[in-house]
């Protein structure tokens, strides 16, 4: 509604529509069939918090029962110090985590980057990173879903895909034969001699046979 001093009176209808948030990185976990495997996920307090900000992590409904995250509830530490030399930059930088811990990092709002890791883990920490696991129940199939981490006035949201391992088929040329076909000198001679004897004998079946036709010619 807009009011003029002078008079006037208007009214405008107005429609708000509220959407997701952009996802802030990718989760990818590979777990063999019946196994947990789990990655950590540190965030950190919004840029400008000057204390911890508590956080709450939850799936969406049509999340797989296969993932879990712990702790769902929690706080999340403040961002260590930018050295000296170093800009503070406005956005912290968000990264894509697979089953094997690797981190590659991309734009957008959320947790550390590779290089301050080392320093996080010199340094005490107000509570446990998350950890985001997946069970490998289905066996070829691939599941996944959405995690969501509210802290303050911010939202992160993940993209969470699980999978089995890449099947990777043997080469003949990585193995070594471990059954010897070659006969030894030894058990060579040996045959040669038995096929020797076997050969000289008389077949007594063959040569009434042959006697046998010979009779029967006359």
């Amino acid at each position: 509604i807009i009011c003029k001093p002078s008079g006037g009176r208007w009214r405008f209808e107005v429609q708000l529509q509220a959407t997701d948030n952009d996802v802030d990185g990718d989760i990818e976990i590979e777990a063999a069939m019946d196994h947990t495997t789990s990655v950590p996920l540190v965030l950190h307090a919004p840029y400008g918090a000057t204390e911890p900000v508590p956080y709450r992590a939850w799936f969406s409904s049509d999340t797989s029962l296969s993932f879990n995250v712990k702790p769902t509830t929690g706080w999340l530490p403040l961002k260590p110090a930018v050295s000296q030399g170093q800009q503070p930059r406005e956005m912290e930088s968000t990264r894509s985590i697979n089953a094997r811990g690797r981190r590659s990092t991309f734009g957008g709002a959320g947790s550390t980057s590779l290089g301050s890791l080392r320093k996080e883990e010199e340094q005490p920490a107000v509570s446990a990173p998350l950890h985001v696991s997946y069970t490998c129940r289905d066996f070829g199939k691939i599941v996944r879903g959405r995690l969501f981490v509210c802290a303050g006035n911010l939202q992160y949201s993940y993209n969470l895909v699980g999978r089995m391992p890449s099947y990777i088929p043997p080469r003949p040329e990585d193995f070594e034969a471990t059954v010897d076909s070659r006969l030894s000198p030894e058990m060579s001679a040996r045959l040669e001699q038995a096929v020797g004897k076997a050969t000289s004998r008389i077949n007594y079946v063959a040569q009434n046979a042959r006697q046998r036709r010979q009779q029967q010619r006359r």
